[in-house]
């Protein structure tokens, strides 16, 4: 029954915006707004012809282990609306009595499409789909093991000066392979700009295996150039299931006209 719930909720919030959504306003401009957050996707989608790359670092303190996740991500404005997206996890996990590991985690491939626009609308809709391959070893707990399906999507809403964005995704992992499970990542964010600075909290939740780790993320981004960014994070586990605390920084660079393609077109 998991299966229908979310496609249910996506397709009733995608409708829900489209009928509140108020037309785009010629070429008038939202706000700008952060790349990336700490834990979900902002609702910023590139660009056409438009290539970011970010690098991000995580260290979660759970209270039988110590875990650090670097990643790699890359992002490619196919179209103004439409984005690819691949992401490279490494990871290096230190349970108590154990020994280390670290390796490869699995490979994430996706696309983004924006339904309304964030540039244009105070109410912005984008909906994606994330391919997980299982290239991180089962057996270190570095990766699922099996190909993992995920469609997701972002409402994001201007109120006032403070922009709100809601986002939720369901993952059906042991596609092809060995048994079917579903896990739900939900997250709500409040980000408020002030000069080149976004002061921004996150409330980010996993439910899988009918545990839920939920976190409160208090974070500062600040974009010093237009192409540049910096991000900081302090999550703090609020569930059983979570890490009792821990460190999130990222970086996250774009470069515009990447192939030159559409220049003949402006």
């Amino acid at each position: 029954m998991i299966a229908a719930g979310p496609a249910a909720i996506a397709a009733r919030v995608a409708g829900l915006a489209l009928l509140l959504a108020t037309p785009a306003r010629g070429a008038e401009r939202m706000p700008g707004l952060p790349e990336e957050l700490a834990i979900t996707r902002s609702i910023d989608v590139q660009d056409e012809d438009e290539f970011q790359t970010s690098l991000s670092a995580s260290h979660l303190r759970f209270p039988h282990e110590r875990s650090t996740t670097v990643r790699a991500g890359l992002e490619y404005g196919v179209t103004d609306r439409l984005q690819a997206i691949v992401e490279v996890p490494y990871a290096i996990r230190d349970p108590a009595g154990a020994h280390e590991v670290n390796g490869l985690e699995d490979l994430e491939l996706g696309f983004r499409y924006a339904l309304l626009d964030f540039r244009t609308r105070p109410l912005a809709l984008d909906v994606g789909l994330t391919l997980s391959l299982p290239t991180g070893s089962w057996r270190k707990t570095l990766g699922a093991g099996d190909v993992s399906l995920e469609p997701n999507f972002t409402l994001s809403r201007w109120l006032g000066r403070v922009n709100g964005q809601l986002s939720f995704a369901w993952r059906r992992s042991g596609i092809g392979g060995g048994a079917e499970a579903d896990d739900l990542e939900y997250d709500v964010a409040l980000l408020y700009p002030w000069r080149e600075w976004f002061l921004t909290f996150e409330g980010a939740g996993e439910t899988k295996e009918s545990e839920t780790a939920y976190y409160a993320v208090p974070e500062l981004v600040w974009k010093p150039r237009r192409h540049l960014e910096l991000l900081v994070a302090v999550p703090v586990g609020l569930t059983a299931a979570a890490a009792d605390y821990g460190v999130i920084a990222g970086i996250t660079v774009e470069i515009e006209r990447l192939t030159g393609r559409g220049e003949d077109a402006d």
